[in-house]
Order: structure tokens, then C-alpha cells, then sequence
């Protein structure tokens, strides 16, 4: 069927009839990516060589080594075959993608319950990746997924990351600021310069609520109040600042449902 018209074969071997009449599931990978690209390159004017749309299909698939290989071909790399142009790229990329969001909705638990969920969740995403990739996961205090952000695309061997940019990446409705401290701090209240900078923190990442974190010694008391606005502060912007104390160990070991408590603490409080 070389140098034919899809529209000269048979009803019944072309890959869209065939697609409609025996589902996606009977063809070969070629057949639906012939679908996709709809028309192949060149010519079929008498003396004038040209494809269609499923030798295309073969010719791509041989040279990216199946369809590995095109997931993770880059888009000028795709640009540069022959009979590829912006829109044709442009197609195979988002049926890749929309496969992906599929599966990632697929392997997505209800919750985070362990490492191997946010595995699941994220093969799909990184399949075919060239670069490592940092995204940040937000969850609430039953590890619901509350949405994520990509913060950093780096090389094949290592990405680089900030942490100020997490801190300022976080869900819209709401930024939180933790400050730990491994210091007992003097009759159970922060001290000036710990609240000043705090202060400093709630103002340039925009957040309302901010939390020092001590280890607890004894019998202390969380405490939380409000920053009173002066004139540095924006007459609109009304912010707080807790004093938290956490037992870090349970026994001789440290307590491994810290972060749980954390997360919880920060959900509920006002």
C-alpha cells in the first residue's frame, strides 16, 4: 500500500474506520498515531513522491525507537522531521499529556498514605523527563491532596532548590511561616528578636499567620496574639504570631507522627 492515499485502501483496514468499528484496543501503535497526525507529507501528484499518513506514522515511530522515545523527543528535535510542522507537534504532545493526566487520575489515592501513593501519583507526570523535576505537594491534615507546583526544572543529574520560592508557592488561600528553635526561651514567652523577625517574615512572604516552634521542656503553654499595625504596616494587613512547643520523642525515639501533629495544629487553628 506504499505511496497510497489512506483513502484508497480497503474500509476496513483503514486505522480510523478500524478504530470505530474495533476500538482502540485492536490497533497498533503505528494505526493510532496515524489517527493522530490525520494526514502524512509531500505529495501523491504522479512522479512526485509522498506518505501518508500511517508510513509517517512508521517512519516517526522508527526513528524516536517506538513510542517511548516520542514521549521524551523534545519539540524542536519533533520539528525538525520532515512533514512535522507546529500543529502535527502540537497534537502528539497533548495526546501524550492527556494519557498521562488519565493515568495520574487513575493511580491517585484519596489520600497520601504512604510514599508509595505519591509515587503512583507522580510516575505518570515524570515519565518520559529528560531533567529532574521538583514539585511541591500541598496536603491538608488528612494528607488530601490540595494541590501541587512545580518549583524547579533542573539538569539529568541534579535540580537546584530554594526555599524561599516553596515558601512563596504555597496553596492561594493561605501562607504560613514555621521558624524552628532549639533553644528554651526564657519564662515561656519569644523573645524581641525572635517576634521582629517573624513580623519581617508575615510582611514580605504575605502571610497571616506565622509560628515559632520550640521543643518541649516541661509544662509550657502554647501562646498566639497579633501583631499591632504601626505605620510600616499596611493598614489592611492583620497578622499574628504563635508560639508552639512540641514532644519530639517518644521514649528514646523520635516521635515519627510529628509532622501529622503539625499539619493538624496549623489546619485548625484560627
Amino acid at each position: 500500500m506504499s505511496a497510497q492515499r489512506i483513502k484508497s485502501w480497503p474500509t476496513k483496514e483503514r486505522p480510523r474506520e478500524r478504530l470505530l468499528a474495533e476500538g482502540p484496543e485492536r490497533l497498533t501503535d503505528a494505526d493510532l498515531l496515524a489517527i493522530i497526525l490525520r494526514i502524512g507529507s509531500g505529495t501523491f501528484r504522479e512522479g512526485v513522491p509522498g506518505t501518508n499518513a500511517y508510513e509517517a506514522a512508521l517512519s516517526i515511530l522508527r526513528d524516536f525507537r517506538g513510542l517511548r522515545g516520542l514521549d521524551r523527543a523534545r519539540i524542536h528535535d519533533l520539528l525538525k522531521v520532515p512533514g512535522l510542522g507546529p500543529a502535527k507537534v502540537a497534537q502528539i504532545k497533548a495526546a501524550f499529556e492527556l494519557g498521562k493526566r488519565v493515568c495520574a487520575g487513575k493511580l491517585t489515592a484519596p489520600a497520601f498514605e504512604s510514599s508509595l501513593a505519591v509515587a503512583n501519583h507522580f510516575r505518570p507526570r515524570f515519565t518520559g523527563k529528560r531533567d529532574e523535576i521538583v514539585i511541591a505537594v500541598f496536603l491538608n491534615g488528612q494528607n488530601q491532596r490540595l494541590g501541587e507546583k512545580d518549583i524547579t526544572e533542573g539538569t539529568p543529574t541534579q535540580a537546584t532548590v530554594y526555599i524561599r520560592r516553596i515558601l512563596c508557592t504555597g496553596p492561594d488561600h493561605e501562607r504560613v511561616v514555621l521558624d524552628t528553635k532549639w533553644k528554651i526561651p526564657n519564662d515561656g514567652k519569644p523573645g524581641d528578636a525572635d517576634l521582629q523577625q517573624m513580623h519581617a517574615y508575615n510582611v514580605q512572604f504575605g502571610a497571616r499567620r506565622s509560628f515559632l516552634l520550640y521543643p518541649r521542656v516541661g509544662n509550657q503553654m502554647d501562646i498566639q496574639g497579633r501583631f499591632f499595625q504601626g505605620e510600616a504596616l499596611r493598614p489592611s494587613f492583620d497578622h499574628n504570631c504563635g508560639m508552639v512547643f512540641l514532644e519530639l520523642f517518644d521514649g528514646n525515639k523520635l516521635r515519627s507522627d510529628l509532622g501529622k501533629e503539625l499539619v493538624a495544629m496549623l489546619t485548625s487553628a484560627d
